[in-house]
């Protein structure tokens, strides 16, 4: 079995603390340990200025590129990215198996786009949305491509498989979920806290639904010796927030959260909030839950059964403002926490390296 796993090379890096490059690097160290002789990568470049601001080209490059390379030589083809899949049929003479992490463009839950009427820079605004629009668009053919040229797909939870089964893909389908690494792992420690910390890691645009968390806050009665730490990358939406909480100071945006100092984040938190509208999986919940920490939900959010297992569901704003109050007077529940933190870590990109090989040799044998 000889398997090419391909992708952009910005999306190997995973640095830069989206889900994405997450799973494309560690997914490929953790099969080229089990399997060095059989498994190579090929990682295309795009330029970095044209990609961080007009990042529709970023599929055209990848389209482009890998029209022109030889694929000859290998048995299968794993593209970790659909959105890349954009009118490519130079993979037809070989198996190619593609996986989905969610289907966000095409389901448009709602364009990533922010209130830009409240943006005093309107032209900025203007271009920023049809900046966004447009590589929705491309992201969404991109999908549509691959779900026609796949023999088969990887998809990261059930919810993902259904979705794809819903647009009408009918070949196989390997459910696949994503893993921890081992500092995830490692002993739980009791820190001193000076106060008592509820933490958000994660991304700042309207799905991600940070104003419900924002506006529980507001509710609670007694904030004293309290804070609220939002982690994540500035955009037009989180400075919009900023400016309308800045006089809290209490609320803190933290700004980007380095991978390296992942665990001392979450290790700091007492309560971790993700109030997503939608996730194809949502690795930031088993991360604080392996943690120990309690994970508290939107409950009308569309968080896939394989990680919303253990966590707290919030039906509202005032619900969340009683769970947090609750949690601060009465603590987490030790049976809980250990059920949840003992389920949190058998996710590992170990078992998710084992059963995408698999799913190879399955597809490879069809």
């Amino acid at each position: 079995m000889k398997v090419l796993i391909v992708g952009r090379a910005s999306e190997f890096n995973k640095a830069t603390g989206s889900g994405i490059p997450r799973y494309m690097a560690e997914l490929y160290t953790n099969i080229k340990k089990i399997k060095p002789k059989s498994i190579e990568k090929r990682a295309y470049f795009s330029m970095p200025y044209v990609s961080k601001h007009f990042p529709f080209t970023n599929n055209f490059s990848f389209m482009l590129l890998t029209m022109f390379t030889n694929f000859a030589g290998y048995d299968l083809i794993h593209n970790l990215d659909p959105s890349n899949m954009i009118f490519n049929y130079n993979v037809r003479n070989v198996s190619l198996v593609t996986t989905v992490h969610d289907f966000i463009p095409i389901l448009n839950i709602k364009k990533e786009v922010g209130t830009f009427e409240n943006n005093a820079n309107k032209v900025k605004a203007l271009l920023l949305k049809l900046n966004l629009d447009l590589n929705n668009y491309m992201t969404a053919l991109g999908m549509y491509n691959a779900l026609r040229i796949s023999s088969g797909l990887i998809a990261n939870s059930s919810q993902t498989k259904n979705e794809a089964r819903e647009l009408g893909y009918k070949k196989r389908i390997y459910t696949i979920n994503l893993g921890l690494d081992a500092r995830f792992m490692s002993e739980l420690t009791q820190q001193n806290r000076n106060k008592f910390k509820v933490g958000y890691i994660g991304g700042l645009n309207y799905r991600k639904n940070i104003q419900l968390v924002l506006k529980a806050w507001k509710l609670l009665n007694n904030k004293h010796n309290m804070e609220l730490e939002i982690w994540g990358n500035r955009t037009v939406e989180s400075n919009i927030m900023f400016e309308h909480y800045k006089s809290d100071s209490s609320i803190l945006f933290k700004g980007f959260a380095a991978e390296r100092d992942l665990v001392q984040i979450y290790d700091s938190f007492n309560i971790f909030v993700f109030p997503s509208l939608y996730e194809g999986f949502g690795l930031p919940i088993l991360e604080a839950q392996s943690r120990g920490l309690p994970v508290i939900i939107y409950k009308d959010g569309k968080i896939t059964k394989e990680v919303r297992k253990y966590c707290i569901e919030a039906e509202d704003e005032e619900h969340m403002t009683q769970i947090i109050e609750n949690i601060k007077e009465n603590g987490y529940n030790e049976k809980k926490k250990k059920k949840a933190t003992e389920y949190a870590r058998s996710f590992t990109w170990e078992k998710t390296a084992k059963e995408t090989i698999r799913a190879y040799q399955k597809i490879l044998t069809l």
